[in-house]
């Protein structure tokens, strides 16, 4: 039983240590880039930094493949093409009727503090921004690199340490919304609502992926169809 528990242990330890080096390299992975570039005298533009991003989610598909396996294994066993349809549906609608209700409490917030709705802002923003940069990199970062190297990173990886349903859950939407946050206005004011635009949508796919088995095919593709809906209407300009 000892050699057991310090099996276990040795595990949790290895498994820390993988995300704790996956999510270091989240951070610093463009910045590698660039000095790579400034040591090679190579600009960096939009074609490097897709393709670092390209790598980050490589490596991050490689760690995790056994796992991809798995749940798509689980599917063909246990899911009709019908259940996964209906399954993908009936979440994209769950997750844009909480959203709406998540913009409104952002609105009333806003009016309350005295300052105009971000309504998801900083996101709404940095989106349109690569779009007119860079229509295939907006596709890519929104329907690729997000449903994959970000869910894989935020939810697979977190999930393998936190084994608790409701701890995960809460774990795994905390550091979401600390990882974007800092990247945003950190003005009290705007902070708050800054915290609410991106915890809620976390939490909501956390809850998703719990659901589901900890099923991360089934939530790439519920992130998929629903990332997809957004993306069209800034495609079309609605």
């Amino acid at each position: 039983m000892s050699k057991l528990i310090s099996k276990l242990k040795k595990i949790n330890k290895n498994n820390l240590l993988k995300i704790m080096l996956l999510f270091i390299f989240y951070f610093i992975y463009m910045n590698i880039a660039n000095f790579i570039c400034q040591q090679l005298g190579k600009s960096f533009d939009l074609t490097v930094v897709l393709f670092a991003d390209c790598i980050f989610m490589l490596i991050i598909l490689f760690i995790y493949q056994n796992n991809i396996k798995e749940d798509l294994k689980e599917i063909k066993q246990n899911y009709s093409w019908k259940r996964v349809l209906s399954t993908i549906l009936l979440w994209c609608v769950i997750i844009f009727t909480f959203l709406i209700l998540a913009n409104l409490i952002t609105k009333l917030i806003s009016s309350i503090l005295g300052i105009a709705s971000i309504d998801n802002a900083e996101k709404v923003v940095k989106t349109q921004d690569l779009y007119k940069i860079s229509n295939f990199y907006t596709i890519f970062k929104t329907m690729i690199f997000g449903v994959i190297a970000e869910e894989l990173l935020f939810r697979e990886s977190i999930r393998e340490i936190v084994k608790n349903k409701c701890l995960f859950i809460l774990v795994s939407s905390v550091v979401y919304t600390i990882v974007n946050v800092i990247y945003t206005d950190l003005n009290i004011k705007f902070l708050l609502l800054n915290i609410i635009s991106f915890f809620l949508p976390s939490l909501l796919l956390s809850t998703v992926y719990i659901k589901n088995n900890s099923n991360i095919v089934i939530l790439m593709l519920i992130k998929f169809v629903y990332n997809l809906i957004p993306l069209t209407i800034l495609i079309l300009g609605l």
